[in-house]
């Protein structure tokens, strides 16, 4: 991130974010082109281990090209309203915005992980094998 003072780093703060969210983009490759689809999203932070739980068909395009390429990356933000003004420079956010990225790499599908309960329902885990901190 080019703004070091500007970046969020505290986990606490990020798990704010995700917490406070509805929905994130998550990005991923459809051959060489990026594919970004807005999610709504569970989540679980877990000894520093970030898990993510979304909807999903059991097959379809968001599958096929997180099997070609599990390299993806998630953006979070929360839905603020735009303050305008005279000057571009003195547009803002209410709230002020907020953003995290969580770590971008391979995450897998846990199929396996799914409640029983939900076992049979589109949801797809997401869980990204390094620590958040």
């Amino acid at each position: 991130m080019r703004r070091k003072d500007r970046e969020i780093t505290d986990i606490d703060k990020i798990e704010t974010i995700i917490a406070s969210a509805r929905y994130m983009h998550l990005g991923m490759f459809d051959g060489e082109f990026p594919y970004i689809v807005p999610l709504h999203y569970g989540y679980q932070m877990e000894k520093g281990k970030l898990t993510f739980y979304v909807h999903c068909a059991k097959e379809g395009h968001k599958l096929e090209c997180f099997k070609e390429n599990r390299n993806v990356f998630v953006e979070i933000d929360r839905g603020e309203s735009l303050i305008t003004a005279d000057i571009p420079c003195k547009y803002g956010a209410d709230p002020p915005f907020a953003s995290t990225v969580p770590p971008t790499g391979s995450p897998h599908i846990l199929i396996s992980a799914v409640p029983s309960d939900i076992k049979n329902s589109a949801v797809n885990i997401f869980r990204w094998n390094q620590p958040t901190s």
